[in-house]
């Protein structure tokens, strides 16, 4: 395919190429597992649709971008997408920000969303379904603040936001041609502000400052921890982000832009009220569902085989127990799954059972039967994938097997276990096992390592956390709820070497002797920014393996 010369673009095609430049990068970037063949299919397809536009806009240069996205398929997917890549990039776009437009640092004064009736929440192209779990509780806290505020859903997985609460219109896309008309705005024009999240960061914000149909436009990305908002009849920008040396867990991340924005988290509690939870039966089995498949590689069949067989002979649980198995979106993961199936079914204990779960007549389970299976599950077994923040929506504890570098991803759901693939097996399945038992309230759930000290941390730890949310001032005075969380913390971790085998494997998701950092030192008096550290590390505190440990032991359970 020979160059592209440069051409001057006229501006309503500003917004398709930008998306289509923006996607095809991130598609090219993406490592894409066996199990989800599917998504890499669709997305190709949804690009494809800009096709038209391209080549109807009477532009050489463009009519043969067209040529080429039109011929893109899987399998020619990695050297075609990067000529096509190149062919764009040599493309001279409107890519820069109209001059009139001023630049803000500052948060935007009580906008968008003060004025605004009728809002759209787009869901982009490269965000995962887990991703999208995460931006749950967004509705429901805009709803809270701006009562007449009407907000409709664009996503592209259906049956992803049925039942969550905050939504008044649920809509889906297939196409990227569809992102391009929701992005101007609706059909008809409905939407006077476009809220586009996304994990990657979109970059349309130049191309949207063209766009005369919506009032405003925010471009908000989990990954790169960075929100933007378009102000276009007052020609401002308004714009922040967290340093990414931070490290901040993607929740944590979500909470702080959208606090920026003026949208503090409401009374909707994330994991408990966002989405109705159904009761469950404590009476009968305890259900497992299991799911190994993630969305970037392929699980091992010996690692979970072996698992699974060594769950099944775990003993005395109290309560039978119930593996229900995920058969996945394809032929290729239903196919994983028998072999799953067949391999650890006839060795196990009594009481344990071992079952395929497929959608009526089919042999693949969708996303709405993942969440029927939920509904009934108490525990959720997986890989760190979409169902490591499905599972607590649904009232589940899960223990999620993950890679290291995925630590941002981490839920912070008063039962959710994270631990690592590459940790000792046998630590690892004994904690599982103890898990399990707790939570069926077998014999193997009895007392707490060095009983006195956890229990006093678990108290200490609730009293720190009452005593930071009572702190509103620009200057507090440590008081003695600090000393005796710092007291009984410094405790614990030191006998944490002498903990037993059975909870060894709980106790390698953070390094414990740096997860508590005070500011500055032991102090007696702090500022409003120690405050927010503070508050900060606490966070962090609670969403280690060892926290939710203790709530599961001591109880009541504090979500």
């Amino acid at each position: 395919m020979s160059p592209t010369r440069a051409v001057d673009l006229p501006s309503e095609l500003a917004l398709p190429i930008g998306i289509l430049a923006s996607y095809l990068f991130f598609l090219l970037r993406r490592p894409v597992s066996g199990s989800n063949a599917h998504y890499l299919h669709r997305r190709i397809r949804g690009m494809q649709s800009l096709a038209p536009m391209l080549q109807d806009s009477g532009i050489a240069g463009l009519k043969q971008v067209a040529d080429v996205l039109n011929r893109l398929e899987p399998a020619n997917f990695a050297r075609v997408a990067r000529q096509l890549n190149f062919q764009l990039a040599l493309l001279q776009q409107p890519s820069s920000v109209p001059r009139h437009y001023v630049f803000a640092d500052q948060a935007p004064p009580k906008w968008p969303f003060a004025d605004a009736r009728r809002l759209l929440l787009i869901l982009g192209p490269a965000i995962g379904i887990g991703d999208e779990m995460i931006l749950y509780p967004l509705p429901a806290w805009m709803r809270e603040h701006y009562p007449n505020l009407e907000v409709s859903v664009l996503s592209g997985y259906e049956g992803l936001w049925k039942g969550v609460r905050g939504v008044d219109r649920l809509q889906y896309y297939a196409t990227h041609a569809e992102l391009v008309e929701a992005l101007r705005g609706g059909r008809d024009g409905q939407f006077d502000v476009v809220l586009f999240a996304d994990f990657e960061k979109p970059g349309l914000v130049p191309s949207m400052c063209y766009e005369t149909a919506i009032r405003a436009y925010v471009e908000l990305s989990l990954g790169a921890q960075c929100v933007t908002a378009v102000d276009r009849p007052a020609g401002r920008i308004y714009g922040t982000s967290i340093p990414l040396e931070a490290r901040v867990n993607y929740y944590e991340a979500m909470d702080w832009l959208v606090e920026w924005l003026g949208i503090s988290p409401g009374r909707c509690a994330r994991f408990g009220e966002v989405m109705e939870q159904p009761r469950k039966d404590p009476s009968g089995p305890l259900r497992v569902f299991v799911s190994p498949f993630t969305s970037k590689y392929d699980p091992s069949l010996p690692y979970w085989s072996r698992l699974l067989a060594g769950l099944g002979r775990g003993g005395a649980y109290g309560r039978d127990l119930e593996f229900h198995l995920d058969a996945g979106a394809g032929l290729t993961t239903e196919r994983f799954a028998s072999a799953l199936l067949r391999s650890v079914a006839a060795d196990r204990a009594p009481g344990v059972q071992f079952r395929l779960t497929c959608d009526p007549g089919s042999r693949t389970l969708s996303l709405s039967g993942v969440f029927r299976e939920l509904e009934t599950a108490e525990a959720v077994l997986c890989a760190d994938s979409f169902a490591a923040h499905a599972g607590p929506l649904f009232g589940c504890a899960t223990m999620v097997i993950a890679r290291a570098g995925l630590e941002n991803w981490r839920t912070p759901y008063a039962r959710s276990f994270y631990f690592d693939l590459e940790q000792p097996f046998e630590e690892m399945l004994a904690a599982m096992r103890g898990i399990l038992a707790r939570l069926a309230g077998g014999p193997s759930s009895g007392a707490l390592p060095f009983a006195v000290d956890s229990t006093a941390l678990h108290a200490a730890t609730r009293q720190m956390k009452e005593w930071l949310e009572q702190q509103t001032g620009a200057y507090s005075t440590l008081d003695g709820a600090y000393d005796r969380f710092a007291v009984t913390y410094d405790s614990v971790i030191g006998n944490l070497a002498q903990w037993p085998n059975e909870w060894a494997g709980l106790l390698r998701d953070v390094d414990y002797r740096t997860t508590w950092q005070t500011p500055g030192g032991r102090v007696r008096g702090t500022d409003g920014a120690s405050i927010r550290h503070l508050r900060t590390q606490l966070d962090r505190w609670e969403n280690t393996n060892l926290r939710k440990f203790l709530r599961l032991a001591c109880g009541p359970e504090v979500r």
